[in-house]
């Protein structure tokens, strides 16, 4: 038991630098590369909790399905509940699909395009490499498929999720900067994720349309009070302003899949 322990600790210690080695990686093709190898490994290494340094990175996958499961009820609550035992069961895979998205990890890593541009290319995506290994396990015909079509779904709701998640921190903290960058570049990566995906759930896109609920952060920017400074009342509007930007931006993709995908 102590040799088992111990190789699950070198092994998640080694997934860390791993991960972070091709998130700070300045050739595309080496963090190219990186990223398809974490990506393999998280799977692979079922059971293996995350280090120190992205133990944040799982908690947020924790915090962003428990926040969907308090807004479910009846089915949708158990589906929630299994979506939960995924991310415990396979907390280096939701530690990926949430890692671009945490505060204080974020903002160690590479972003070469934060000027508004799409920070990365689809392709290169650590959350959407984790997504396609999930996808290649599900139509391996030597094992239970529906098992594995399942874990791809839940793979999917995760991720979105989190996007979720990150939009919804930003709109409870309009002063936060970091916040803000992390639901923008959220936001602006979802369309070009799931346009590159090879399949979509209802659940998922259930969790798009979530996106669209801003009404918290548009009362906010509402409220006037003699308390509140001219900075923060020009906070809170522009943070209405970002939170309209990214709930147009979740319509034109439930309008793109309702015209474009069976």
């Amino acid at each position: 038991k102590a040799f088992a322990d111990q190789s699950k600790l070198a092994a998640s210690k080694a997934f860390s630098r791993v991960l972070f080695s091709a998130s700070n990686a300045r050739s595309e093709a080496v963090a190219d590369m990186g990223k398809q190898l974490a990506a393999r490994l998280a799977w692979t290494l079922s059971g293996v909790k995350p280090s120190i340094e992205i133990e944040s990175a799982h908690s947020m996958a924790v915090k962003s399905v428990e926040g969907a499961m308090s807004k479910n009820d009846g089915k949708k609550k158990e589906s929630a509940a299994e979506l939960l035992s995924f991310v415990e069961s396979h907390p280096l895979v939701s530690s990926c699909l949430t890692f671009d998205m945490t505060p204080n990890i974020s903002s160690q890593a590479v972003h070469p395009k934060e000027d508004g541009g799409q920070p990365n290319s689809p392709a290169s995506s650590l959350s959407l490499r984790v997504l396609n290994e999930a996808y290649i396990c599900s139509t391996d015909a030597d094992d239970d498929e529906r098992l594995h079509k399942k874990k791809y779904e839940q793979c999917l709701d995760v991720y979105v999720s989190t996007v979720v998640n990150a939009c919804n921190m930003a709109n409870k903290k309009p002063n936060d900067n970091e916040r803000k960058r992390i639901a923008n570049l959220a936001a602006s990566a979802l369309p070009h994720h799931l346009v590159s995906l090879p399949a979509l759930t209802p659940s998922s896109l259930n969790l798009v349309g979530a996106m669209c609920d801003i009404d918290e952060i548009s009362k906010k920017a509402l409220i006037k009070s003699s308390k509140q400074t001219i900075a923060e009342s020009a906070a809170a509007h522009a943070a209405k302003a970002a939170a309209e930007k990214r709930a147009t931006a979740a319509l034109l993709i439930l309008r793109d899949v309702a015209f474009q995908r069976d």
